[in-house]
């Protein structure tokens, strides 16, 4: 997370275009290396897939000052907001492999300066999302057959 809400090369960060940014990422490290990143579960929404815990997960990182959850408001009405994500702390970028900070780095420069309703228009139509139940996890077992749609 610190990784993509700290890199200069992501524009407007909220959690809808962090969820997709990490489930790309698990994605394409899954689709090479045979497991995720991050060992999130993802469930399948109108919105593409969603970490199953990202919320309680952000506000402890908010709380232990890694980084900051920020409210914008989309319209005059305040009918449509978005939750920002920006990183306070540098991530450790030690922690990962080489490969896994390959992976991270693929997405965030790919998908960067994506819109979350252009990255959200795409997840939800690559094939894991769409084999999944509504509301359903996504099974990520067959992964390494087919192609990843962001990417091609």
């Amino acid at each position: 997370i610190l990784m993509i809400a700290g890199s200069t090369k992501v524009e407007n960060l909220g959690t809808g275009k962090l969820n997709s940014m990490l489930f790309y990422t698990d994605l394409c490290h899954l689709r090479t290396f045979n497991h995720q990143i991050t060992g999130a579960r993802y469930l399948k929404s109108v919105y593409g897939p969603l970490v199953n815990n990202l919320r309680s997960l952000l506000s402890q990182m908010a709380l232990e000052g890694l980084i900051t959850l920020e409210t914008k408001y989309l319209d005059e009405g305040h009918r449509y907001k978005m939750t920002c994500v920006k990183a306070i702390a540098t991530a450790k970028t030690e922690v990962f492999s080489e490969n896994e900070r390959d992976s991270i780095n693929t997405v965030i420069n790919r998908m960067g300066v994506w819109t979350s309703r252009e990255i959200a228009e795409v997840s939800k139509n690559e094939r894991i999302v769409t084999q999944a139940r509504k509301f359903g996890f996504l099974n990520f077992e067959d992964v390494g057959q087919f192609k990843i749609k962001a990417f091609a």
